[in-house]
């Protein structure tokens, strides 16, 4: 006769970083059974503990997925950490931004800059850029030629630049220069 084995039963879901083992819990006052899953998250152990075997298969099947795709198991957050966090909503909020798209756009502009601080690309921008005034093409075209005129050039070559201008004009002359591409 097999001797019965002090050690309880253990079933293994998932395996390397995402194995969930499930281990049969008997109460000796009663012998209840019960479910325990345990695995490692963020370095700790964890547990969750169901009474029925096929509740815990099903759950470790889905938290080895969770664990497989990345995901950590919820931590609690400290008020100090929620308070920054509302901080940093508020600041983005300013722009109309969510902190997703703030940091999505933050890491956008690192990669273009190539490891020069996003700070310091916006002072050479501004720099750059001061003094210029903003007007749109449909000024920059009256601006043009007037310049022309006040060179004076042939009325033959002013007539066409009004007569290019006109459809321009038409068609972009609200937008700001700055904005214009080739």
């Amino acid at each position: 006769m097999k001797k019965k084995s002090k050690r309880p039963s253990v079933i293994s879901v998932g395996k390397d970083a995402a194995e969930i083992r499930i281990y049969t819990l008997r109460r000796k006052a009663d012998g209840y059974t019960s479910y325990q899953c345990a695995w490692y998250s963020l370095g700790a152990r964890a547990t969750k503990v169901f009474a029925e075997l096929a509740a815990a298969k099903t759950y470790a099947q889905q938290k080895t997925v969770e664990l497989m795709n990345g995901r950590a198991a919820p931590v609690e957050a400290s008020f100090r950490e929620i308070e920054i966090l509302r901080g940093c909503e508020a600041r983005v909020a300013e722009f109309g931004l969510t902190i997703t798209a703030a940091i999505e756009e933050w890491a956008a502009a690192r990669r273009v800059l190539r490891g020069l601080g996003i700070v310091d690309a916006a002072r050479a921008y501004a720099d750059s850029h001061s003094g210029i005034k903003a007007i749109t093409l449909g000024e920059a075209a009256d601006l043009f030629v007037a310049s022309r005129e006040a060179a004076q050039l042939s009325d033959t070559y002013i007539k066409g630049l009004r007569c290019y201008f006109k459809s321009l004009k038409r068609q972009l002359g609200p937008c700001l220069i700055a904005d214009l591409t080739t």
